[in-house]
């Protein structure tokens, strides 16, 4: 993964989303279809709230929201492909579109609403969402019936592994054979689960719970600054927004699609609050009586007038999309946003694509907007970037949106200067945006609000390589060296100590204890930005590696080199000279099975390292609100004492964990053996044995294995280091074991369950080389001093 990896025992679950519905299609000619991707899609509100904007003002504006349903039909066709990495998310959006498609009558919106907002429900919803979910299971019997079922041609499954989880979801939704007892341990786990969530709000909200959503009800934010908690609070408390608690009936039962299961890691977020996905100025102010928006029996006075436009705009919403569906394909997938983007990538760029995805015979891999969610605050601005820009249409009206919702930095201006690692102008045309707010600052969205700091940006592809496929950026070789080396700087900021200390602040403390980018982002970004050059390539990288080699501010930069030379080497970037010359099979004959019978010895091997479940008891025994997720490495180091003259240290940073146990496939003593894992489902829950697979250089591990240890570890950041050192010790080293221990280290070409080297595709077809008789190109050039101060862009034709 292009990202740190961290250990998560419990994620936050987001059933519903925690910022206002925004029109996807707002930058696009309403008269084109569109190609739509999500990533990190979360709830449904983006896609109805788009349906509804989409349709035509004159048609359904003079309408009073009962016969809404005359919008109109002639909407532009909508292709939607939604990933989430939790695959509860995506069950339930599913199951919701089929109640909304099902609903013709427009008789069952309070059970809809009920099903996808409440955490408990009556008898008449919970029975709905049993037959729907029954309904499903058995429409999904196969993959294949699917497609060929009631919603097959407007609900599309990627993949197989997104089918099974899903319909895994939609039986566990749809069991009502529990035994009395089993019930009620059910209903017990769920509600001790809503408690916990909410002690939590408390404890991390404090003063500001239920305020977030005031941004919802500008300009009217101070007529909402008291209805705002109460709602919140009424809807924690009961697990409802209706009015009057003392009438809801006393068999409430939990709302399974709110619900975790055994061998789930998240937990609900504490901040989840149904009013948080709509605009609410509606809810104090005076409105036409034909206007869909209106509240039924007019604006009342008390605090649910909040969940009264809430549901009315879900209910206007909600019968627009009806009217719309048959306009609408809506693709799921369940996964990390960063691989499904560089899958697609590979598809767009070569075609090689299996027969799920294929089977409809349309599937975009291509899209005129992409939308992010806020991804960059999880995933790292440079990991999302590199993913998604070459998935983007070379159109004037293609749009990417990017969101940041962390208070990373202190104001704007900082978040600008830090969030792309480098200068913002001049990163924004390494990447090939344009982000319209930034260069015409100006906005239509006010952020003035927000408790927390939050960015909405906008960005279309660079018009200067629109519809020219070849036209790249040229560079002088030691210009791109220095640059490049600036941004792997501000990348590993966090391991200049120097700075650190400069800096000194608990904001600077807390984004250092969350590293978002190693070696391996660094390479992504590099193979990357190989496409989109026209420079002496290898000169440039002799003059990047010598640059980092020699760097001073990293204090840990030449730990990691190896590892950023792995992937160097692994991508296809540059030949590192250390990989070219090869390693003879005489090199490994101390190893007196496996590596040492192998015929031929590649450049980079991976080593699986089996870490008993006993030593994992460390991480356990930690209070979850003290551990956080802390990113964890592996080294492999000579076994000697602490810094003596002959010590050395590689440090790898790119881990694959997996619980389960390791099987040979194929004779060790044949190179091209794999390693199988039989998993363990119960992951930290389990018994079985954490699997830590990482890429090492073949010379490293041939330095001295005798002598040589291997070790799993938690990276050393200010809030690992409180947490961990007492516990750990100062090298916070979970499991050692020695290089040649083969009951414990297993050496292989490539990682478990892979057949081949990661690889991430260098462009799509849109970059290639394209009409040579396009002259024009883009020369940046250092016009100032090459130590301290920032590129400079110079246009030529």
């Amino acid at each position: 993964m292009p990202r740190p990896t961290i250990i998560n025992l419990i994620t936050f679950y987001y059933p519903i989303g925690n910022t206002p519905a925004v029109r996807l299609t707002q930058d696009l000619p309403p008269e084109d279809d569109a190609d739509i991707l999500l990533l990190g899609c979360g709830d449904f509100r983006n896609i109805l709230f788009t349906a509804y904007a989409d349709s035509a003002p004159s048609k359904h504006m003079i309408v009073s929201a009962k016969s809404f349903v005359n919008a109109n039909e002639d909407t532009r066709r909508l292709d939607f492909t939604c990933c989430d990495i939790e695959g509860a998310v995506i069950a339930r959006n599913i199951l919701a579109f089929t109640l909304l498609l099902d609903d013709v009558d427009g008789q069952q919106h309070s059970n809809i609403w009920q099903i996808y907002y409440h955490l408990y429900l009556d008898d008449k919803a919970i029975r709905l969402l049993q037959a729907q979910a029954k309904k499903l299971s058995r429409l999904a019997e196969t993959l294949e019936s699917w497609k060929n079922g009631e919603y097959g041609r407007t609900l599309i499954f990627c993949d197989e592994g997104t089918f099974a989880i899903v319909k895994n979801r939609w039986n566990e939704y749809a069991v009502t054979n529990r035994s009395k007892t089993e019930q009620t341990k059910y209903d017990t786990r769920f509600k001790v689960g809503i408690e916990d969530s909410a002690r939590n709000g408390k404890h991390f909200l404090g003063w500001g719970t239920g305020m977030t959503s005031l941004r919802l009800v500008t300009p009217l934010c101070m007529d909402g600054v008291h209805d705002s908690p109460k709602a919140f609070d009424h809807f924690w408390k009961h697990g409802t927004t209706d009015r009057n608690p003392t009438k809801l009936p006393k068999d409430r039962r939990p709302n399974p699609t709110f619900a975790s299961r055994g061998t789930d890691t998240f937990a609900l977020h504490y901040g989840t609050d149904p009013q948080l996905g709509f605009p609410l100025a509606t809810a104090y102010v005076p409105l036409t009586k034909n206007s869909p928006l209106a509240t039924e029996g007019g604006i009342r006075t008390d605090s649910h007038r909040i969940t009264d436009a809430a549901r009315t705009h879900f209910l206007a919403w909600s019968k627009v999309f009806q009217k719309s569906a048959k306009n609408f394909t809506l693709r799921f997938f369940v996964g990390d946003a960063t691989a499904f983007s560089h899958t697609l990538e590979h598809v767009a760029s070569s075609g090689d694509v299996d027969d799920d995805y294929r089977s409809s015979g349309s599937s975009p891999v291509l899209f005129d907007v992409i939308d992010t969610s806020n991804l960059l605050d999880h995933l790292g601005s440079i990991n999302v970037l590199v993913a998604v820009v070459p998935l983007l249409k070379r159109q004037a009206t293609s749009t990417l949106y990017t969101e940041s919702l962390v208070a990373r930095e202190k104001s704007l201006k900082d978040l600008m200067d830090a969030i792309l690692c480098g200068s913002f102008p001049t990163m924004s045309l390494l990447l090939g945006l344009v982000p319209i707010e930034y260069w015409t600052n100006t906005t239509a969205v006010s952020h003035t609000l927000q408790r927390r700091y939050s960015k909405r940006l906008a960005s279309i592809p660079n018009s200067n390589q629109m519809n020219v496929p070849g036209r790249k950026l040229h560079f002088d070789p030691t210009d791109l060296a220095i640059l490049i080396h600036r941004i792997y700087q501000a990348m590993f900021k966090h391991e200049d100590m120097m700075n650190t200390m400069f800096s000194l602040s608990v904001r600077t403390l807390r984004n250092n204890s969350y590293p978002l980018y190693h070696r391996g982002s660094f390479a992504t970004f590099l193979k990357f930005l190989q496409g989109r050059v026209d420079t002496n390539w290898d000169k440039t990288m002799e003059l990047v590696l010598d640059r980092i080699a020699n760097d001073k501010t990293i204090m840990m930069g030449l730990n990691y080199f190896q590892d950023l030379c792995a992937h160097i080497y692994l991508l296809g970037i540059y030949n590192v000279p250390e990989f070219t010359t090869g390693c003879r099979p005489a090199d490994a004959a101390r190893f007196k099975t496996g590596l040492g019978s192998w015929n031929h010895l590649p450049s980079v091997v991976c080593i699986t390292l089996e870490v008993p479940r006993a030593k994992l008891k460390v991480i356990l025994d930690v209070p979850r609100n003290e551990l956080g997720t802390p990113n964890v490495q592996c080294c492999v180091q000579a076994d000697v004492g602490p810094y003596p003259p002959n010590a050395w240290q590689n440090i790898f940073a790119d881990v694959h964990l997996n619980f389960g146990k390791l099987i040979a496939a194929g004779e060790p003593t044949d190179g091209d053996h794999k390693g199988l894992i039989h998993e363990d489902p119960l992951g930290w829950a389990g018994n079985c044995p954490l699997l830590v697979s990482f890429n090492v250089p073949t010379w490293v591990i041939l330095r001295d294995p005798s002598k040589a240890i291997v070790n799993f570890g938690i990276q050393s950041t200010p809030q690992s280091s409180a947490t961990f050192i007492h516990r750990l010790g100062l090298s916070m080293n979970i499991a050692v074991a020695k290089l040649m221990d083969n009951s414990s280290v297993h050496i292989t070409k490539f990682h478990p369950q892979q057949a081949g080297y990661t690889s991430v595709t260098k462009l799509v077809p849109n970059f290639e080389h394209g009409n040579p008789n396009h002259d024009f190109k883009a020369t940046m050039t250092a016009n100032v001093d090459r130590i301290c101060h920032p590129f400079w862009i110079h246009w030529a034709s």
